[in-house]
């Protein structure tokens, strides 16, 4: 039992990594589908909010919950607050990355995106879109190449440190 128990603790590791890089993934495509609203639309921050929400409400369970925030941040901002896309952005998909598996570092460079909406002219939103676009598809392709590898280095070490445990308690 210890060993069945060190090793699926292992393997829970490695789908934790697996999940960090497809998340990322997942937030490149949202940045790709605010480039694309912008540029082929015009439309503004908040309207891309909508319209990016509601298209990712129809995914798996973490689009749906992407979406949902997306569509928050537009409600925040269409309400009677006053709210603005900075404020209402960095608060509500703060709140929803914080339940996904990244790191520190990985949020931030995503809600730079808030820092997008003072932009008055297209071109430097999408200047701006683009530089968050490149971040974080480094860290996804630099996480990838060692993904793999510390997969394999987790489950072998649960299952070195269950036989461990199984050898000292003998």
């Amino acid at each position: 039992m210890i060993l069945s128990g060190t090793v699926g603790l292992g393997i829970w590791y490695r789908n934790r990594f697996y999940e960090r890089v497809e998340i990322l993934g997942r937030l490149i495509e949202i940045i790709d589908l605010f480039l694309s609203e912008i540029n082929f639309s015009n439309a503004t921050m908040p309207e891309c909010c909508a319209r990016i929400g509601i298209r990712l409400s129809a995914g798996n369970a973490a689009d749906r919950r992407l979406g949902a925030s997306l569509i928050k941040v537009h409600e925040l901002m269409s309400g009677s607050d006053g709210v603005s896309f900075d404020k209402a952005f960095g608060r509500t998909m703060g709140e929803c990355l914080k339940e996904f598996v990244l790191e520190a570092g990985d949020i931030e460079k995503f809600l730079k995106l808030s820092g997008t909406g003072g932009y008055s002219d297209g071109q430097m939103q999408l200047k701006a879109l683009e530089k968050i676009r490149y971040d974080l598809s480094d860290t996804a392709s630099s996480l990838k190449s060692e993904v793999e590898n510390r997969g394999r280095i987790a489950v072998g070490l649960g299952a070195m440190g269950g036989l461990l445990l199984v050898i000292v308690l003998l």
